[in-house]
């Protein structure tokens, strides 16, 4: 048996970063920022895994999908308060001067759940991998209603 591997693949990232910050002059800040990407490719361990069980074929096409680590939409807001304490006068504004309230939120959409329709090895005389069946005739039901 040859085992054939190679280290070339062809990953893509697409991305749409968005940013706005706000100050106002009583030391008050917002600021959100929002990531719209998607990361797609022919596989993430360069394309080599289930290739014994795709051979004679070859075709990385089938490989391709979005990678485990993709998530779409990615939103951080934040803000910063400086307390008034700062202009007040005698021996209060070194006690209460110079504090600050912060928050930040971070929300991230999940990870892509693998869906992928595999069969067992059979006897295809292939080694520890699970090798993707054909598809055979139309995968869409034939009454497609809720009823």
């Amino acid at each position: 048996m040859i085992r054939y591997l190679n280290s070339y693949g062809n990953n893509f990232y697409h991305g749409l970063q968005m940013k706005l910050d706000k100050r106002y002059k009583n030391g008050l800040v917002f600021g959100v920022a929002y990531t719209f990407s998607k990361t797609h490719g022919d596989g993430e361990a360069d394309g080599n895994e289930h290739q014994r069980a795709q051979d004679p074929r070859r075709d990385r096409g089938r490989a391709r999908g979005r990678m485990r680590f993709d998530q779409r939409h990615n939103l951080v807001a934040n803000f910063v308060w400086e307390l008034p304490g700062q202009n007040m006068r005698g021996p209060l504004k070194h006690i209460l001067g110079g504090w600050q309230s912060n928050g930040i939120l971070s929300m991230r959409s999940g990870f892509p759940v693998e869906n992928r329709i595999v069969a067992n090895n059979g006897d295809l005389n292939v080694s520890d991998l699970t090798p993707r069946p054909d598809l055979v005739g139309d995968p869409r039901p034939s009454n497609p209603s809720r009823k």
